[in-house]
């Protein structure tokens, strides 16, 4: 009885009290956090700066269509070449390029930096939508950004006060269940509590591919029917409840009254009122410095792509070399059959069909051919000498 009095309480005080506010003393993270010099340097790079964009994804895109996949370095080496965002249908190509890669054999050698470059230039460019619709499908395009990559995520979108985008980053760290340093999870809790005061939020869509359902009733037979499985996990659609189980898995990790609060915010909006009854039992009484880590990644990357190139090269001048080895075999078996040739006549002879030969037909030596007579011209005189 006492829970299913609290219930109606906790959810009036912690859903609809707007006095309860955070403190907005500083932001999260500075603005060095994002190494734009560092990030930067990498269009300075000879393998990035050469490349054309519109004619690498042509070439990118034909090469998908004739041969069925694309080459993971070079997908990366186009998402690193984006150095305008803004411009028209870049959205696009970034989105059809890596749902390509993800169809490709060649997934499984997609680069780190590849992931870091995808969200760079979907975030630098407000293509929210694209980028979110990325990050809900990770089976469909691929795309799994690390820690680093989801603080940059969130800390953007908390100071764009796009909520929704922040929470739906938080919630895919809950789903992957690892909410990464003391830092991730604070912006974790953050992005789901200014989801849940905001009133103004933007509508959380639904990214999943829609299947047409068959216009006329179809019946299949089958042995048995299976029970309906909800694993309470990743088949959770509901907004509330992904924020909800965000917050409270997350509210442990950061601890403090601030983790405390946000743990029984969390179980309320996820509707497990035992847990939240167990909860407000129990209750009791950061920041990294990261940037030469995030500094570092750009430098790894660098030599990795630059080690994933000279590999490429590699192959494409051995098959270059097979080819002309091969040409030049077949040029010398044409010169060596001209030159050879009456040598072999009579083995070029074996190899005519029938049809192709000629036969001369020669008489017998028994029987000569006879000669015409020899006709005499009456009226012939000869010379005078």
């Amino acid at each position: 009885m006492a829970g299913r009095a609290l219930r109606p309480v906790v959810l009036h005080r912690l859903l609809f009290c707007r006095n309860a506010q955070l403190q907005k003393s500083r932001h999260f993270l500075s603005a060095n956090y994002r190494c734009d010099e560092t990030w930067n340097k990498r269009l300075e790079n000879p393998l990035v700066s050469s490349i054309n964009l519109g004619d690498f994804y042509y070439d990118l895109n034909q090469k998908y269509r004739h041969e069925g996949k694309v080459s993971a370095i070079d997908v990366d080496l186009f998402m690193n070449r984006i150095d305008d965002p803004n411009a028209e249908g870049v959205a696009e190509e970034v989105e059809e390029l890596v749902r390509h890669l993800r169809r490709s054999p060649e997934t499984a050698n997609t680069l780190e930096s590849t992931h870091y470059a995808v969200v760079r230039a979907l975030l630098d460019g407000g293509h929210t939508s694209v980028l979110m619709q990325l990050l809900t499908q990770p089976m469909m395009y691929g795309l799994f950004p690390d820690h680093l990559t989801c603080n940059l995520l969130m800390h953007t979108f908390l100071q764009r006060k796009e909520y929704t985008a922040a929470a739906r980053v938080a919630s895919y760290l809950m789903l992957q269940e690892d909410f990464g340093p003391h830092l991730t999870q604070a912006l974790a809790l953050a992005s789901c509590y200014y989801y849940i005061t905001s009133e103004d939020n933007q509508p959380w869509e639904d990214y999943t591919p829609k299947v047409e359902e068959p216009k006329e009733e179809v019946k299949i037979r089958v042995k048995f029917l299976r029970n309906p499985y909800y694993d309470d996990h990743f088949d959770l659609k509901e907004p509330d409840h992904l924020v909800g189980k965000t917050l409270a898995w997350a509210s442990p990790l950061v601890g403090g009254l601030v983790g405390r609060s946000c743990e029984v915010l969390g179980w309320a909006l996820y509707g497990k009122w035992d847990e939240l009854e167990a909860a407000l039992d129990r209750l009791r009484t950061g920041k990294e410095h990261i940037a030469a880590s995030v500094k570092e990644n750009y430098h790894r990357w660098e030599k990795q792509r630059e080690e994933e190139y000279q590999k490429q090269i590699e192959e494409y001048r051995k098959k270059q070399l097979m080819a002309k080895i091969e040409h030049k075999k077949q040029d010398l078996a044409a010169r060596e059959e001209v030159i050879f040739f009456f040598d072999n006549k009579n083995k070029l002879s074996l190899l005519l069909s029938d049809a192709k030969k000629k036969y001369y037909h020669k008489k017998s030596p028994a029987y000569p051919k006879k000669k015409k007579p020899r006709v005499i011209d009456e009226a012939y005189i000869p010379p005078e000498v």
